[in-house]
């Protein structure tokens, strides 16, 4: 499954980054997987590896997250300042791997998301 956010404020992704996705439930039980920095983007700015919340906060504020100088001349407050893509297994598949421990089930599932996510990127456009 996947579950599209628009972060439509700086402070509302900060917000959703610091208490939405610590938030442990029923779902996950401490097992969710950390966040990270995909796409050709990331790799412009010379980010990799897992999403930090000092990361994170300079993008949506619209700052280069290594150099902290500005991404683009204008910063409107009112703004979607991201689009953040999360990816779920199906509750079947999440069973039979809480089964089998197949190491193959998890490398699929995130081979898929990968090739989804590329081909995303490919499709994206700014209006």
């Amino acid at each position: 499954m996947l579950r599209v956010v628009y972060h439509k404020s700086a402070e509302s992704a900060l917000k959703y980054f610091s208490e939405g996705l610590k938030r442990e439930d029923y779902y996950s039980e401490g097992q969710e997987i950390a966040g990270k920095w995909h796409g050709r983007a990331a790799g412009l700015l010379g980010i990799d590896g897992h999403v930090t919340r000092e990361a994170f906060a300079a993008l949506v504020g619209n700052r280069h997250p290594v150099t902290g100088k500005k991404l683009t001349p204008r910063t409107n407050a009112e703004r979607i300042v991201g689009c953040e893509l999360n990816f779920n297994a199906p509750k079947g598949l999440s069973v039979l791997y809480s089964l089998t421990q197949d190491k193959e089930i998890l490398t699929a599932f995130r081979e898929s998301v990968s090739e989804a996510m590329a081909e995303l990127e490919n499709r994206t456009a700014t209006a």
